[in-house]
């Protein structure tokens, strides 16, 4: 385990000095490196909280990939919470950089199912980091429009959905494979990512937001409509 977390401590490291580096043209402010540090550290802290509980020795391939887009999402918050320290372009650096984690997202899981990586901490520990990209993508756009609030119900649903797990014993049903979910989140991601860019006309926006927030509720519609039918097999 000690080895893990090391190869970890490494990879923050490493991500975190050549992307903000090149965010930030390497003049970067002690309060967005000190901003940093502490959130990958805090991160890193439950990370080994969840591993030690679970006995992981070793994280596969996609597991590190996770890991890695969960640091790009970190850096991801700085430049967005430290908007003014950026050198350049800052709409361009947010849309490179958010893209760049989407992609990632797609190659987690293309490499799980490849290599058949798939488990249960790697299925858990990706939902995790999804729904912080939303959060982060969703602050964003409420502090650069003073506005959309909103739109926070799009990462709180999950945790909705967790809620609702503990206490109906019906809920904690695998799911069914679906196409369906992953299109939707796809959709939902890009939205956010598109919403961001403050050059677009404001109702249009604002119709992107509300298209997302209808789509992802009737996809967590659907799903509950499913589970409850089953309400009465036996939960496995």
């Amino acid at each position: 385990m000690i080895n893990l977390i090391l190869k970890l401590l490494a990879l923050t490291f490493f991500t975190s000095y050549i992307v903000t580096s090149i965010i930030y043209n390497i003049n970067i402010s002690t309060d967005i490196v000190l901003y940093n540090s502490i959130l990958q550290l805090l991160c890193l802290i439950i990370i080994f909280i969840l591993i030690k509980n679970q006995k992981i020795n070793e994280f596969t391939l996609a597991d590190y990939i996770t890991y890695s887009r969960l640091i790009l999402i970190i850096i991801l918050s700085s430049l967005i919470f430290f908007k003014s320290s950026v050198m350049g372009n800052y709409l361009l650096n947010f849309i490179i950089l958010s893209l760049f984690i989407f992609l990632m997202d797609w190659l987690d899981g293309f490499i799980a199912r490849k290599f058949n990586q798939v488990s249960d901490f790697g299925d858990f520990f990706d939902q995790e980091v999804d729904n912080f990209f939303l959060v982060m993508l969703s602050l964003s756009i409420i502090i650069q429009y003073d506005s959309f609030h909103y739109i926070l119900i799009i990462p709180s649903l999950r945790y909705f959905y967790i809620i609702a797990q503990m206490y109906l014993i019906w809920m904690r049903r695998d799911l069914y494979k679906s196409r369906r979910r992953k299109l939707v989140c796809g959709l939902v991601v890009s939205a956010l990512i598109i919403s961001n860019i403050y050059l677009l006309p404001i109702l249009l926006i604002e119709l992107l937001l509300i298209i997302s927030i209808f789509i992802l509720c009737l996809s967590f519609f659907k799903d509950f409509v499913w589970l409850y039918r089953r309400r009465n097999d036996e939960v496995y």
